[in-house]
């Protein structure tokens, strides 16, 4: 048998580490050794069965005779098994307004100026995914009631509210708890907010809102890289983060492709009133539709659906909304 010597010779340990046995890479020992080692090994994967060879042999164009023998195994190229994906909760899927049903968590911290520190809440839409975002400096019980109150007079009170079991959140439902509803409900038709907390060591039952927050983070990285900003400028940047990244949808409209807010959120453009549905005909904030920016009718489109290079049709409708033009037409 031949053996050779390795840059570790030196090393005060056993004869085969040191000075392992060359094997041939295309004989029927040598598969058979490797899938031995791999059944040993419990099927681990090709550098983990190859370093453990080599502790002993030194095979002859390893890796890739392992890649050979191991694909014959059964047990090493099975997948895992995905199971199907459950269906959302009833508040997730159910008819309701913007913010009515509410997950509630925390992102940071943020160094600002004067080394301060400060954390961003995050109140994310159940249904719709909407983000609103506030800006504390502090954990506390006290720093959360307030950004509450910011969040409900800016959105409207919602009537579930999910979040972790933070002690903030917690000292605010007990803080919540203390306040008489009935006598708030008998002076001002208030309705008593229901406060849910996702079970210990479940981070996964807040999963549609703990991915807004990597969506947030990484516009973050994206708009400030290196700055350091001070209260007032971070919390300029994150209204900016809302409504830009968090709220958008493609829609295809009748002249091109629009990036708007969803529907529940902002109207979208129709080339007419008469194409609302006849409940939200009646107090319809659709002031901006434009029919003469929104027909294509009367401009000249080749047999082929393509628009000459002359024409020219409008990118902007009249909400100042920027609309991109198709290079062909559906028809």
């Amino acid at each position: 048998m031949v053996r050779t010597k390795t840059a570790i010779f030196q090393r005060d340990d056993t004869s085969e580490f040191r000075t392992p046995a060359i094997l041939p890479s295309d004989h029927p020992v040598v598969r058979s050794l490797i899938m031995e080692e791999n059944k040993l090994k419990g099927h681990i994967g090709d550098s983990h069965v190859l370093n453990s060879l080599r502790e002993r042999f030194w095979i002859l164009a390893g890796r890739r005779v392992l890649s050979s023998v191991l694909i014959t195994c059964k047990l090493y190229s099975s997948k895992n098994v995905n199971p199907p994906a459950p269906p959302l909760p009833g508040d997730r899927v159910q008819d309701a307004s913007v913010f009515q049903i509410t997950g509630i968590d925390y992102a940071g911290p943020v160094l600002l100026r004067e080394y301060q520190n400060a954390w961003i809440c995050l109140f994310t839409c159940a249904v719709y995914h909407c983000v609103n975002l506030e800006l504390v400096t502090s954990l506390t019980t006290d720093t959360f009631v307030q950004a509450f109150h910011r969040f409900v007079a800016r959105r409207g009170k919602p009537s579930i509210i999910y979040t972790d079991n933070g002690t903030n959140f917690v000292g605010a439902c007990n803080a919540l708890a203390s306040i008489d509803f009935n006598e708030v409900s008998r002076k001002g038709a208030d309705k008593r907010i229901i406060w849910k907390f996702i079970p210990p060591g479940a981070p996964w039952w807040g999963d549609w809102w703990e991915r807004l927050i990597g969506m947030v983070k990484r516009v973050l990285r994206k708009i400030l890289g290196r700055a350091c900003l001070n209260y007032e400028e971070m919390y300029t940047v994150l209204c900016n983060c809302t409504n830009g990244e968090s709220r958008r949808v493609r829609l295809k409209v009748q002249n091109g492709e629009v990036i708007r807010a969803v529907q529940n959120l902002y109207p979208l453009e129709l080339s007419s009133t008469e194409e609302l549905p006849s409940k939200f005909n009646q107090n319809c904030r659709c002031k901006n539709i434009s029919p003469e920016q929104t027909s294509i009718d009367d401009a000249p489109v080749k047999s082929d659906g393509t628009i000459p290079a002359g024409i020219k049709l409008s990118t902007m409708t009249k909400s100042r909304r920027t609309v991109k033009i198709p290079r062909r037409l559906d028809l």
